[in-house]
C-alpha cells in the first residue's frame, strides 16, 4: 500500500532543496518546507494506521531511505519515530523500535540530542520482549504463602488465554481498574486466568488489598495471586513494568497479542479472539471465483488443483495474520467442493480437509464451526471412505439394467454387485437430468465400441480404464421396491449426489469413481452435447 508514496517523495526531494546561510557548511531545511513534509508525513502514516505492525515497518523503511540529505533524512526519522512512539494504536510501538534499531541506534541517523537518544534506547530496551507477536516471556515469581510459581513456564498451556495485570496498592488507578477488570471477569464468562502480579513489597497492604479489591466468588474466574518481594523477577526488562497498572494478554499458545491495556480494551479483544465473527459460508461471488479459479488451470485441474488452491490461500491469509479471512476463504472453499460432482475435485478433498480443516483445531474451535464446516468436513471423508479403490463392491442383489459394448438391445435383470467385470455402474434417478446425460453417454460410446476412460486431467497416477459394459442401478426403483435395499446401498456408497458413476476391472476391484462419461465424450469431440437433454 503506497498510494500516498510519489506525494511523499516529491516532498521530500523539494524538502532537500537546501537554504544556505553565507558561512555555512551543511544543508538546512526551511521551516516552510519542513511544515509541509510533516504534513504530508502525518496524512500518510495516518492513512496507514490500520495495517500490520510488518507492513508499517516496510513503509517507515521506504520512506526514511528516500531521503538522500542527511538533515531531511535526519527530520523524517525522528517524525516517523515520533509519530509510532506516542501512538494510541496497539502494536505501533513495533515500528517505534524497529525505526531506532534499524535507522537510529546502530544507523545514519541522529537524534537531535543525546537525552533524546537515551529516551528512545531505554523504551526499546524495556519494550523489545513484551511487544505483541512475541512470545511470552516465562517470569519467577511468589505466591502469599512463599511458595515459588513461574507464569509461562513448561506445561502451562491449558487452553485458557491469560491476563498479566501488574498494580500496586498505593496506585489510584490501579484500583478503578482492579474494580473494573473484576466486574468484567465475573460478568463476560471469559475463559481466561488472571494473573495479578503485586509490584510493591508490603504484604500486609497487598493482603488488604486482595481481599477487599481483587477475591471473587464466582466459579469462573481463575486469579493466581503473585509478588515479587525480593526483586528477582526482572518484570523491568521482561515486560516493560515501569509504572502502574500494566495490562497483557496472551493467547493459549503463549503469544503476545494485547499490551498496555485497559480493561475496555481487554474485553473489547477477548470478545474478539474468543468469541469469534459468525461467519456464513458458500455465497454465490465465492463460488463464481472459484469458478474461475479452477478453469483457468486448464489441463492441471486435476487431484493437485484443489491443493494448491488451498496453499494460496494459506499463504495470503494465515501466513499474513489474518485468520479471519482464512476461515472465510477455507470455508468458501469446502461449501464450492461440496457441490462439485467431478472426479478431480473429489479426488482432491480429503487431502485437502485433513490438511486445512480437521487437524487445524486452533483455528476451526468456536461452535459455529464445528457446526458449519468441521461437521460437514467430516461427512466428506466420510463419504470418500465408501468403495474405495481396490476395493471390491459388495455382496447385493440389486435390479439392474446392463448396456452392453455394440448391442442395441438393453437387459434388465437382477444382478450380484460384486460379479460386475469391466463396467461403469451408474447409479440415478428418473427426474435428473443430468443422469439422463450420462446414461445416454454411455449408451452412445458402448454402441460404436468399448468405453476407453483416460487418466485424470494432470494426475499421472489415475490411469486409463476400458469398460464393456455399462451396469445402470436406478434408486427411484428400489426406494420404491425395496426400501432396505436402498439403504444398504446408502451405506455403501456415496449416493449423497446422483448421478454417482464408478468403474471395475477384469477382477471386479473399484478402479475410479466419481467419473463422468458425458465429460468424456464432450473432451475427446465425439458428442453432441445437445442430443442428451
Amino acid at each position: 500500500m503506497r498510494r500516498f508514496i510519489p506525494i511523499i517523495a516529491a516532498f521530500i526531494i523539494s524538502a532537500a532543496v537546501p537554504s544556505w546561510g553565507k558561512e555555512a557548511h551543511s544543508m538546512q531545511v526551511d521551516s516552510t518546507s519542513m511544515a509541509a513534509l510533516s504534513e504530508k508525513l502525518e496524512e500518510y502514516l495516518g492513512a496507514i494506521q490500520t495495517e500490520p505492525a510488518e507492513v508499517k515497518c516496510r513503509e517507515a523503511d521506504f520512506i526514511i531511505g528516500t531521503c538522500k540529505d542527511s538533515s531531511v533524512r535526519q527530520a523524517v526519522t525522528v517524525m516517523v519515530y515520533r509519530h509510532f512512539i506516542t501512538s494510541p494504536v496497539m502494536g505501533d510501538e513495533t515500528v517505534a523500535i524497529h525505526v531506532f534499531d534499524k535507522w537510529i541506534a546502530d544507523g545514519p541517523v541522529q537524534m537531535y540530542s543525546m537525552s533524546d537518544y537515551w529516551a528512545a534506547s531505554l523504551f526499546a530496551q524495556v519494550n523489545r520482549r513484551s511487544l505483541t507477536g512475541c512470545r511470552a516471556a516465562s517470569i519467577e515469581l511468589k505466591t502469599p504463602d512463599g511458595r515459588p510459581f513461574t507464569v509461562f513456564g513448561a506445561g502451562m498451556t491449558d487452553g485458557a488465554y491469560s491476563i498479566l495485570y501488574f498494580y500496586d496498592t498505593d496506585c489510584t488507578k490501579c484500583r478503578v481498574e482492579t474494580m473494573l477488570l473484576r466486574n468484567m471477569l465475573e460478568n463476560d464468562g471469559f475463559n481466561a486466568t488472571l494473573y495479578a502480579i503485586y509490584i510493591g513489597t508490603d504484604k500486609a497492604a497487598w493482603e488488604e488489598y486482595r481481599q477487599s479489591a481483587l477475591e471473587s466468588d464466582s466459579p469462573d474466574i481463575s486469579i493466581v495471586h503473585l509478588w515479587d518481594p525480593d526483586r528477582k523477577s526482572n518484570m523491568e526488562m521482561l515486560y516493560g513494568v515501569l509504572q502502574t497498572p500494566s495490562m497483557f494478554l496472551v493467547s493459549p499458545d503463549g503469544t503476545i497479542i494485547g499490551r498496555r491495556l485497559d480493561t475496555e480494551a481487554l474485553e473489547k479483544l477477548l470478545a474478539a479472539v474468543s468469541r469469534p465473527e459468525v461467519l456464513d459460508y458458500g455465497g454465490d461471488r465465492a463460488m463464481e471465483i472459484f469458478d474461475m479459479t479452477f478453469a483457468s488451470m486448464g489441463e492441471d485441474a486435476g487431484c493437485g488443483a484443489v491443493d494448491r488452491v488451498a496453499r494460496h490461500i494459506e499463504s495470503r491469509t494465515l501466513h499474513m495474520g489474518d485468520t479471519l479471512l482464512y476461515r472465510q476463504m477455507t470455508g468458501d472453499l469446502l461449501y464450492y467442493l461440496t457441490g462439485r460432482r467431478e472426479e478431480a475435485f473429489k479426488c482432491g478433498t480429503p487431502g485437502f480437509v485433513d490438511r486445512y480443516i480437521l487437524s487445524r483445531h486452533d483455528i476451526w474451535s468456536s461452535p459455529d464451526d464445528t457446526l458449519k464446516v468441521v461437521e460437514l468436513a467430516e461427512m466428506l471423508v466420510r463419504l470418500d471412505s465408501l468403495c474405495p479403490a481396490g476395493s471390491r463392491l459388495p455382496d447385493l442383489k440389486v435390479p439392474v439394467t446392463i448396456v452392453r459394448t455394440g448391442k442395441s438391445r438393453e437387459i434388465a435383470q437382477t444382478k450380484k454387485l460384486s460379479a460386475l467385470r469391466n463396467s461403469a455402474v451408474i447409479f440415478h434417478t428418473e427426474g435428473c437430468p443430468i443422469c439422463r446425460s450420462e446414461i445416454q453417454a454411455a449408451r452412445s460410446m458402448l454402441s460404436s465400441g468399448k468405453i476407453t476412460i483416460e487418466r485424470i486431467p494432470g494426475d499421472e497416477d489415475s490411469g486409463h480404464v476400458s469398460m464393456r459394459t455399462a451396469v445402470l442401478v436406478d434408486m427411484d426403483r428400489i426406494w420404491s421396491t425395496d426400501p432396505e435395499l436402498a439403504e444398504e446401498l446408502m451405506g455403501e456408497f456415496d449416493l449423497s449426489s446422483l448421478p454417482f458413476i464408478l468403474c471395475t476391472d477384469s477382477k471386479g476391484k473399484v478402479t475410479r469413481k466419481y467419473i463422468s462419461l458425458a465429460r468424456l465424450q464432450t473432451d475427446t469431440n465425439t458428442y453432441d452435447e445437445n442430443s442428451i437433454l
